[in-house]
């Protein structure tokens, strides 16, 4: 399905919640779920590179000074090293 993936923490880490059947074995364990909004964040914060299949991709909001939307479109002031 579209938009569904491996869920992650708010730390980028793997989001996992153990679930043992009454033997005490683990029927499931990472959380699956919508990624629409955690893809997003992730290609936000990734600088240019990080992204190996996608090596151009990413915005490194980390550098960026200004953002401006409007009417018209977009406007985006950040330092780029």
């Amino acid at each position: 399905m579209k938009n569904t993936g491996i869920q992650l923490t708010n730390d980028c880490e793997l989001a996992i919640s153990v679930q043992r059947d009454t033997g005490g074995l683990i029927i499931s364990g990472i959380l699956v779920g919508n990624t629409l909004y955690q893809n997003q964040y992730l290609i936000l914060k990734a600088q240019k590179g990080e992204i190996k299949e996608f090596p151009t991709l990413g915005c490194g909001i980390m550098q960026v000074n200004k953002l401006t939307i409007g009417e018209s479109g977009m406007s985006l002031e950040a330092d780029y090293k």
